[in-house]
């Protein structure tokens, strides 16, 4: 209702969700907020570019009904027609160039730049030139390519920015957690309580700046990722954070050590609450400014590497490099520059969280359907954790998923100084010596994973590991097989041996221990017609129809046995055990 007067930052940032929940409105509902968009986009080119790209961007999963797609097409081609001839210009001279850089990737001689359009992925400036020379590969494992343009800012001074081209199946996920970062950036600097610390601190609210950055997805798995100026990686940093403020920084040296501590802790409570894995030295920065932020949001939701997964109990839930902490602001401080900053953090967002599960729930079904399971697919009856049926849509449960993370991690209905206490044991705990010895231990095991020599090396013995692993399994798994088939027989039914669903056709793993070298589902068997099935919920059913009978099986046979409806309910006489009088 109040998209004309929305403010154009939270626009942009709140277009990839808007245009995510337009395909799950109603017809009637979808068509006001649609008609609204078009209205805001006819008037403000901002508005215009940030919503054409994140309806160009949508794709399946979890978008995936034909009427979806017709409607995502024809909204786009609204956006055309409603958008002034200028401002059309412009956009089409942006795709013309996005196409070209999605085609050939940054370099010399592949850019095709025809004219003037505004930069995304903020849409805040406008694009003059491109500087040529300036493509350069990074080293990180998905190797984007960093360039820089010449822009022309809003008040008509000339300067340059820094962007990144990334190629990744979770850009779009990213771009929805980097959104909710913005979201909860305002949030934090909204709270009354949290802004009067931060100025007793000696920081100006107007001007303190979390590093936060916006990412626009351009086509599935490919990205332009806004650069923080002035900041580096802790792994690119090569001297102590002491060192590099030194070194680096600005005169106004004596407000370094507030915004070092207050940023690390207001970070704290971002990555605490929405569950941020993966965080080594590559995914954590630091800018001149003193600001230590956090980047690259491919894992949420607790969810981590296998090396933080193992030593997920030794450090905590979030990564706080206390040590450094200690040194920029002092022992004396530390309880009033981080440990405080971080209660008021956690409290101002917790008040919130009703917002946070529905972003984390979005967040989250295009996890689940990045790693194979279409959520337009996922519906019906499905095998939760006690084994039991349940009916659930694929939105219901994905948002029933973040809400309970959500709950967990933000504990609504306690108050505000028990829960202040809670989260300062939790940050003490991350802040511990062995918090610090395992990410010391991560850094130094990613920055080795980094070297492609050792890469290939590791890569290669590995795989002969996992090639005879894998031959002993085979041969254990027939005698094991055939153990399990005699045991069918006696009741009657004939196990499948097959190494993909016969529903999916996904490859499936008949050992557990194969999960080790091999994220494939585990083999599991329909009650009913005997055949190979993965545990996806799409596949592994239990029907409804069958009463106390809850038994795992296909979807076909699940399917057949809901349309039959429920069982005859048995004889008294069979109940008792005494047989019937025609037997």
């Amino acid at each position: 209702r109040d998209v004309a007067v929305f403010p154009a930052d939270a626009l942009v940032r709140a277009s990839a969700a808007a245009v995510f929940c337009l395909c799950r409105m109603p017809g009637a509902a979808a068509k006001v907020i649609q008609q609204a968009l078009l209205d805001r986009a006819s008037s403000d080119e901002r508005a215009l570019n940030a919503i054409y790209w994140a309806a160009r961007q949508y794709h399946q999963p979890p978008v995936g009904s034909g009427r979806t797609s017709t409607d995502l097409a024809d909204f786009r081609e609204d956006l055309s027609h409603c958008a002034p001839g200028q401002m059309y210009d412009r956009l089409k001279k942006s795709r013309a160039f996005v196409n070209a850089l999605i085609d050939k990737g940054p370099g010399v001689g592949n850019w095709q730049f025809t004219g003037p359009f505004l930069c995304m992925p903020t849409f805040d400036v406008e694009i003059t030139s491109i500087i040529e020379e300036s493509a350069k590969q990074m080293k990180s494992c998905n190797a984007p390519t960093k360039f820089g343009v010449k822009v022309l800012k809003q008040d008509g001074t000339e300067g340059e920015r820094q962007l990144l081209f990334k190629r990744d199946p979770g850009v779009l996920k990213q771009q929805l957690v980097a959104d909710t970062v913005g979201h909860m950036v305002d949030l934090l600097f909204a709270d009354a309580a949290l802004c009067k610390h931060l100025e007793s601190l000696g920081l100006d609210v107007a001007t303190f700046h979390l590093g936060q950055h916006r990412i626009q997805t351009l086509c599935p798995g490919a990205a332009i990722l806004e650069i923080v100026e002035r900041a580096t990686t802790l792994a690119d940093m090569e001297s102590t954070v002491v060192e590099y403020f030194w070194r680096c920084a600005s005169a106004d040296r004596p407000r370094l050590a507030p915004a070092f501590g207050a940023s690390c802790a207001c970070w704290y409570a971002m990555s605490f609450i929405l569950g941020l894995g993966d965080r080594h030295a590559d995914n954590v920065m630091i800018s001149q400014d003193g600001v230590l932020f956090h980047i690259d949001f491919d894992m949420i939701m607790g969810s981590d590497t296998p090396l933080y997964q193992i030593v997920g109990s030794c450090k905590g839930p979030g990564r706080v490099d206390f040590s450094d902490i200690q040194k920029v602001v002092g022992s004396g401080e530390v309880q009033r520059t981080f440990y405080e900053t971080v209660t008021l953090a956690w409290n101002a967002l917790r008040h919130e969280a009703h917002f946070l599960v529905d972003q984390l729930a979005l967040a989250a079904e295009l996890e689940d359907g990045r790693q194979g399971v279409s959520a337009a697919s996922f519906s019906g009856s499905y095998a939760d954790e006690g084994g039991m049926g349940t009916t659930m849509s694929a939105s219901d449960h994905f948002y029933c998923k973040a809400r309970a993370f959500v709950e967990d991690r933000c504990m609504p209905g306690v108050h505000d100084e028990k829960a202040a206490k809670v989260i300062e044991s939790i940050a003490r705990s991350s802040a511990g010596g062995t918090s610090q010895v395992v990410n010391r231990v991560g850094d130094t095991l990613h920055g080795l994973r980094k070297n492609q020599v050792l890469q290939r090396v590791l890569t290669d013995a590995t795989a002969a590991v996992a090639s005879g692993l894998e031959g002993g399994f085979q041969v254990a798994g027939s005698y094991v097989g055939k153990a399990c088939d005699g045991v069918a027989k006696h009741f009657g039914v004939q196990w499948e041996r097959e190494s993909k669903c016969k529903v999916c056709r996904n490859e499936v793993i008949e050992s557990v221990l194969q999960r080790v070298w091999r994220s494939t589902s585990r083999c599991q068997h329909c009650r009913t017609c005997g055949g190979a099935i993965c545990g996806s919920p799409s596949c592994c059913v239990v029907p409804l129809s069958q009463g106390l009978d809850r038994r795992l099986c296909c979807r076909p046979c699940a399917d057949t046995m809901d349309a039959q409806g429920p069982p005859s309910e048995p004889s008294a006489s069979i109940v008792l055990g005494v047989p019937p009088a025609d037997t």
